[in-house]
């Protein structure tokens, strides 16, 4: 199975995906988000509930790497190996930034820190 999301600079708020299995393509334009991947590991939770659409670009980067950490954390041999980011941003300019397991792990433990903090009081 192969997966591509396809962004295009004239039209940044749109995107469409393209999945082809057994040399069958389908395509899904994605109006709002899209997760891909194990949908139902635990680290979807933290789209699910932090997304907002007034969010930047930065918080969203911060955000799609944490949730990534979480889910290296969960299924490294399914996740694991730090994450490359292609983000488009309002000036139709891309940009490629790459992390490495070391980076997800530690804004994972700084979340973990924070939110145990909040939790304990």
């Amino acid at each position: 199975m192969d997966e591509v999301f396809v962004l295009r600079a004239d039209t940044p708020g749109s995107a469409v995906r393209v999945l082809v299995q057994d040399s069958l393509p389908s395509f899904l334009v994605i109006e709002d988000t899209l997760c891909t991947g194990d949908i139902l590991a635990s680290a979807n939770f933290l789209p699910g509930h932090f997304r907002r659409s007034d969010m930047s670009i930065s918080a969203l980067t911060k955000l799609a790497l944490l949730t990534l950490a979480y889910a290296s954390k969960d299924n490294p041999s399914g996740v694991g190996g730090g994450a490359d980011l292609l983000t488009l941003n309002q000036t139709a300019a891309f940009s490629l930034s790459r992390h490495s397991e070391d980076e997800l792990d530690a804004l994972r433990r700084q979340f973990d820190d924070h939110s145990l903090q909040f939790i304990t009081g």
